[in-house]
């Protein structure tokens, strides 16, 4: 569950750092401070990725459904976990505190304008893919 949901989480913070630097609501150089912290973050993606890869590569084949099964259990119980925290944010209605999570629900706070789940993910997934290929 760690590592996927840190990969999840990693995802909606990278286009939430991307929004930090783009409004110039932070002088840059504060900004620039945390770029490192991003880094490491890519880092914790790619060796989750690379163990992921190994597990898949070194398992007995019996045991290599077992394995894919519980990694589609965790993406389930995951989207499921998330798409509870999406439902709080539609409508404008503020998102309970058993759902609410930073890197969804701060967006507004930081821009200083609205910001929808669309626009945010559009803008993760331009920040991760970037950060991603470096």
């Amino acid at each position: 569950m760690t590592g996927f949901g840190e990969c999840v989480d990693s995802f909606f913070a990278f286009g939430l750092f991307d929004m930090v630097k783009r409004s110039g609501f932070f002088p840059p150089e504060l900004v620039d401070t945390f770029e490192p912290a991003m880094q490491e973050e890519r880092r914790h993606i790619l060796r989750f990725a690379n163990w992921l890869a190994w597990q898949r590569a070194y398992l007995k084949l019996w045991c290599r459904p077992i394995f894919e099964l519980r990694v589609a259990a965790v993406w389930l119980f995951l989207v499921w976990k998330r798409t509870g925290i999406a439902h709080g944010m539609d409508c404008g209605s503020k998102p309970n505190a058993q759902n609410s999570n930073f890197t969804l629900t701060s967006g507004n706070a930081i821009s200083g304008q609205g910001i929808g789940p669309a626009a945010m993910i559009e803008l993760a997934w331009m920040r991760t893919t970037a950060v991603c290929r470096l």
